[in-house]
């Protein structure tokens, strides 16, 4: 659900409030996963982190980035107005699950280019995950001022 006190709350419709509390939500909990996983990977470099504390990052972040993309962010329709920020977004999870996925492989055979495979990945996914933060926002801000326009 969107802040009550966020300024357009009022001039949201229960279905917006709760696509868009979901969507930021969802998109919020990956950028913190990202964030903790990078920390986890730079922690190598200086002997901070293990091979078993990436690995446990990686599989960390993604049951937390699962419970909200299954938990939350599905169980808040997408109106039509969102259509386009829900395909994104789903882009944003594949390509997370991709990464992850990638990643993990390196445990199988310990072959590093699925590390830097997964790095790559990974660095589109946050660019996507960027992305569809602004075309939400931009969407929601277009939505309200054309709102507040129409009660004038």
């Amino acid at each position: 659900m969107v802040d009550p006190n966020h300024p357009y709350a009022h001039l949201l419709s229960a279905a917006e409030k709760k696509y868009c509390g979901a969507a930021f939500g969802y998109l919020k909990t990956v950028n913190e996963q990202d964030l903790s996983i990078a920390k986890v990977m730079a922690g190598a470099s200086t002997g901070e982190s293990t091979l078993g504390d990436i690995k446990e990052a990686i599989k960390f972040a993604r049951s937390v980035e699962d419970a909200g993309y299954f938990g939350d962010y599905q169980s808040a329709t997408a109106l039509e107005i969102f259509s386009d920020i829900h395909t994104k977004i789903q882009s944003c999870k594949k390509l997370h699950d991709s990464a992850f996925d990638e990643y993990l492989a390196y445990w199988n055979d310990s072959n590093v280019a699925h590390i830097e495979s997964g790095t790559t990945t990974l660095k589109r996914a946050i660019v996507v995950t960027d992305e569809c933060i602004h075309d939400l926002t931009v969407t929601l801000d277009t939505l309200a001022r054309h709102r507040m326009t129409k009660a004038k």
